[in-house]
């Protein structure tokens, strides 16, 4: 799926062949009154829509920027259907949905991001957030961070600064997170959140780090990092090794 400007092209990615015909969401009713923020000369660089997929099959969601509202579009006739029409908060600029069609991924004005119960003939309604701003340190704005629905039903991940966090969309007071002695620039993560990529957010790519702006891979494994640990000291924490280590350790780490 693919967006250029206002169209929207739905190809096979072995054959390059359209699957379906070629939509321009300009002339749809919903947004025939927009006012172009960008000229011709962008339009093919910057878009006045975003593209997403949705839950159904056949069908692609739309946002308008500067509008909170998600658009469903049928690839097969290229009109919208109204009854999946979801009106968020009005200060959302962008949002998708995760794979059940019941919650959305919202970011607000000013980077922040909001979790939204989302189902189409429903009230929506914010039931966690807002979070952020997302990638706001005394180093950048706005940049070095990733959030997601992950593969594991009913759960969402955001990286962002210090911090990795997965919330329970279910129970908004349900969360755990994975803290880091010090801001983390994040570039991508797995389906699941579990692994991301990262450098120390001091450098990002231009290597103020004292690692040359060097990338790597951690798996946010309790388990593994306990097996990685117990290998190289080779036997449980003496008491002299747990004082210059964060508190709330299990009382036995290593097994004898």
């Amino acid at each position: 799926m693919t967006l250029s400007g206002s169209r929207i092209e739905h190809w096979n990615a072995r054959t390059g062949r359209h699957l379906s015909k070629m939509i321009d969401v300009q002339g749809l009713p919903f947004a025939k009154n927009i006012q172009p923020r960008s000229s011709s000369a962008e339009v093919g660089f910057r878009s006045d829509f975003a593209l997403n997929s949705r839950p159904e099959a056949g069908y692609v969601q739309v946002m308008i920027y500067g509008n909170h509202v998600m658009y469903a579009i049928d690839l097969r006739t290229g009109k919208e259907n109204r009854a999946m029409r979801v009106q968020l908060g009005r200060d959302i600029e962008r949002a998708f949905l995760d794979s059940s069609g019941h919650f959305a991924a919202a970011k607000s004005a000013g980077g922040m991001l909001e979790l939204w119960q989302a189902e189409a003939g429903q009230r929506p309604h914010r039931v966690v957030g807002p979070i952020g701003p997302l990638g706001s340190t005394e180093k950048f704005t706005g940049d070095g961070f990733t959030f997601g629905f992950t593969v594991n039903g009913g759960e969402f991940y955001v990286a962002t600064g210090s911090s990795v966090r997965f919330q329970q969309l279910s129970n908004p007071s349900s969360f755990k997170t994975y803290d880091f002695a010090e801001n983390q620039y994040f570039l991508a993560a797995t389906r699941d959140g579990k692994t991301v990529l990262r450098t120390l957010s001091g450098g990002g790519f231009g290597g103020g780090n004292g690692d040359n702006g060097r990338l790597d891979l951690i798996h946010l494994d309790p388990e593994l990092w306990k097996r990685h640990l117990c290998d190289v000291v080779g036997h449980d924490l003496t008491q002299d090794e747990r004082s210059g280590l964060p508190g709330g350790l299990p009382d036995r780490i290593c097994p004898t």
